[in-house]
């Protein structure tokens, strides 16, 4: 490629009479490279176009014109659907850097261990060697040195040997990834349908969700045993997240048959415990998990797979963080006490934008166990306590709070809760394995899942409009209820 060859292949079709090819043919030029404005034939032009791309490589262009229109044709659906070049081409940039960050630390650890053994036998050399006596000032020491500086070496070589000779152990370098890492495919890109085997792309009705396979007796479509303990799960339209073992993340992909686990990061000193997650929910504008604990939030990449905290939101003085929800480019967060607030955030600066206190967002005598944005975003799924022998559900106004319909629900502790089409939403209780059916109109319809002695429910989150997914004491669960 030439200098004045721009880093795009693009081309323009074209009609222009009597204009041909400088190919041997000589066929009617069809194509014109707006890269370097020559015009080819169709053949021509994608040789030509084969040529630069090998060129310009990782040189992905977003003012490329058909980056731009791949682009601009998938922003308005968020999430992880449809083919955006540009977004690909950040995360494998991020996935770039994130490698090098983690080799640099992994090599400046090992350099650290090593300088750790030099001075262990720095320490077992220098008793060794007998003192020095003929020196009276530290410039006879400096002196002395450079005198002598290959005798010490060769006596302290000569009592190292000794060392060498007797010890049994040896210390080598041992690299845990790179000999079983096929670093030709360490990274790729994957193509995959849209409509797989995992739920649907595109409106659902709530007509077209079959509730009664939640029951029990109905076998669901995946099932993950051996979790250990843990309650937040969420999904956006590619993964589901959840918490094992209170201090583990584990990444589940649609259509895949394994599962990632990541441990949560540590506290500033090495002693502290691993940071416990309490819920968990899906940032589109951003692609990434925001990660709810008692005192931090954390944003979850699941691309780069590393959490990051967001420093810039701390829950308010005396309250810890409780919950968590977001639709579109707002993330709404909830705290423990009566009486609590809710604060409403813009992800794209981490600035407060409003704050309800009680009792818009609750009674002085209540508290909010976990908020859920509706699927329209404007409404907002509340559900309540104020230690009594039920829970409360409310669905509110998004902008005002205003609450716009409330239902007593007969058992708590209640979590979820989920939005589904129509006004409708499905609540959980923790432990009886129990769901309820809740609309505006009143209705109240009880959903018993598998029996509660086996393993009790801990949450629920939804994937792709149509499936359920059930994090009990020791398992997760997928049930779909379209296919």
């Amino acid at each position: 490629m030439s200098s004045a060859h721009k880093s795009t292949a693009s081309a323009l079709t074209v009609c222009i009479p009597r204009s041909k090819c400088s190919c041997s043919q000589a066929k009617e030029i069809t194509h014109v490279c707006l890269g370097c404005y020559e015009g080819f034939c169709s053949k021509c032009y994608k040789e030509h176009r084969r040529q630069i791309s090998s060129v310009v490589e990782c040189d992905i262009n977003a003012n490329d014109m058909i980056v731009q229109a791949i682009h601009s044709s998938v922003l308005e659906y968020g999430g992880d659907r449809g083919f955006n070049p540009v977004k690909l081409r950040d995360q494998i940039n991020a996935f770039h850097d994130n490698m090098i960050l983690a080799v640099n630390d992994s090599t400046r650890q090992a350099l650290c261990s090593l300088r750790k053994l030099i001075d262990e036998r720095n320490d077992i050399l220098i008793d060794l060697v007998e003192p020095i006596t003929e020196l009276g000032s530290m410039e006879d020491v400096k002196s002395y040195v450079e005198r002598n500086q290959q005798r010490i070496v060769a006596e302290l070589r000569a009592r190292n040997d000794r060392i060498e000779q007797t010890s049994s152990s040896s210390v080598r370098v041992s690299v845990h990834c790179a000999p079983a890492t096929d670093w030709d495919h360490l990274i790729e890109l994957e193509q995959s349908e849209q409509n797989g085997k995992w739920g649907v792309v595109g409106p659902v009705s709530i007509d077209d969700l079959h509730f009664e396979r939640l029951i029990q007796g109905h076998e669901p479509i995946k099932r993950i045993d051996n979790q250990k303990i843990g309650r937040a799960i969420a999904a956006s339209d590619r993964h589901v997240i959840f918490v094992r073992n209170n201090d583990e993340l584990s990444i589940v992909e649609c259509n895949r048959d394994y599962q990632t686990i990541i441990p949560m990061p540590r506290g500033k000193n090495v002693s502290d415990a691993l940071v416990e997650v309490l819920d968990i929910c899906w940032l589109s504008s951003q692609s990434v998990f925001i990660l709810l604990s008692e005192a931090q939030i954390f944003k979850f990449d699941p691309s780069s797979k590393t959490p990051r905290l967001v420093s810039e939101i701390r829950p308010p003085g005396g309250r810890l963080f409780a919950s968590c929800t977001s639709s579109r480019n707002t993330l709404l967060l909830s705290f423990t006490g009566e009486g609590s607030c809710l604060q409403e955030w813009s992800p794209s600066d981490w600035t407060l934008r409003n704050q309800w206190n009680a009792p818009i967002s609750c009674r002085k005598d209540q508290k909010i166990r976990s908020i859920r944005f509706s699927q329209s975003g404007s409404r907002l799924g509340v559900t309540l306590s104020n230690d009594r022998k039920s829970d409360y559900f409310e669905v509110r106004d998004a902008n005002t709070m205003q609450c716009v319909w409330s239902k007593r629900i007969p058992a708590m502790p209640c979590l979820g809760p989920i939005s589904l089409p129509n006004d409708k939403w499905l609540v959980g209780v923790r432990a009886y394995h129990l769901l309820f059916l809740l609309d505006s109109n009143g209705e109240v319809k009880s959903i018993q899942l598998t029996s509660a002695g086996k393993s009790s429910l801990q949450n629920i989150t939804m994937l792709k409009q149509s499936i359920i997914v059930m994090r009990t004491a020791e398992t997760v669960i997928f049930f779909d209820l379209l296919n």
